[in-house]
């Protein structure tokens, strides 16, 4: 999902929210930083600081998307930028994509960095208490799981998950067939053998994928989330995300649920919903990280 567009778009309402226009030139992002070794490899982050509001900053956690085999964390460089002139410092995380790691190595890469951030982030200016994680697509079913997988570290309070159409259901997870066209054209992969190559298995009875879904973790208690879902996405259908929001009712959690008439990208929405959307999150993220 090109977030990048979606967010250059929250530029458009930086004037409303911080009563100023937004400058030309974004701020800095401080990128490579190593955040956690496992034998050779090096898993990075990048980091861009807020350039409005007092230090400590709240912290926007990224998770890119791209079937959890492909994406980079260069794909949040704009959208970071754009939420740091609202005062939300962004740290982009890397993590083992499928073809190199099987779940739980996502998710346990994630925690690895918001431990990053607990050791690291109050001497650059962050708030590790006041952290939220956003994701899109396989990053939205990620920032999910990580969120109500219990595996936050000491010293990171999780305020808030933004979840942009992940799948959240894996045993159900499947594109609608003209989903999984434009997938094998992507990436040569359509949807079930994508998570079969998350979850190293492609029997959906497998507990793994019971395990691997965020359905399966709600709970009172867990972060509130916000998830925007197009009603025409073709690739993860919108049921995923009524499943979901339907459970976190149930479960007594903090829940919103906005549905707009487009496809798997926001930036696509006709406009009037998509602006609805990018003022409902910046609305969302300023209410749980006050």
């Amino acid at each position: 999902m090109p977030l990048s567009r979606l967010f250059a778009a929250i530029l458009l309402c930086c004037s409303l929210v911080a009563a100023e226009p937004p400058a030309d030139a974004g701020p800095a992002v401080e990128a490579d930083l190593v955040y956690q070794r496992i034998g050779q490899r090096e898993l990075r982050l990048d980091l861009c600081q807020a350039t409005l509001g007092a230090a400590p900053r709240p912290v926007l956690v990224w998770v890119h998307g791209g079937g959890w085999r492909a994406g980079h964390r260069r794909d949040f460089r704009e959208p970071m930028r754009n939420l740091a002139k609202l005062g939300f410092s962004g740290v982009a995380v890397e993590y083992r994509l499928s073809g190199e790691a099987r779940h739980p190595a996502q998710i346990e890469d994630i925690a690895a960095a918001l431990r990053w951030l607990a050791e690291e982030g109050p001497a650059r200016g962050l708030d590790p208490g006041r952290t939220a994680l956003v994701g899109a697509s396989a990053g939205g079913h990620l920032v999910l799981l990580a969120g109500f997988h219990g595996q936050v570290p000491a010293g990171v309070q999780v305020r808030a998950i933004v979840n942009c159409a992940g799948p959240v259901n894996l045993p159900l997870g499947r594109s609608l067939p003209a989903g999984d066209d434009e997938l094998r054209r992507g990436c040569g992969m359509d949807s079930q053998q994508l998570i079969a190559a998350l979850v190293g298995s492609d029997d959906r009875a497998a507990a793994v994928y019971a395990e691997a879904s965020p359905l399966t973790w709600v709970r009172k208690g867990v972060p509130p989330v916000l998830t925007l879902h197009g009603t025409a996405d073709q690739l993860v259908p919108v049921a995923q995300a009524e499943a979901l929001h339907a459970a976190l009712r149930a479960a007594g959690a903090s829940e919103q649920l906005i549905r707009g008439s487009g496809g798997h990208d926001v930036a696509g929405w006709p406009a009037p919903e998509r602006d609805r959307a990018i003022m409902a999150m910046v609305g969302f993220l300023a209410q749980h990280l006050r």
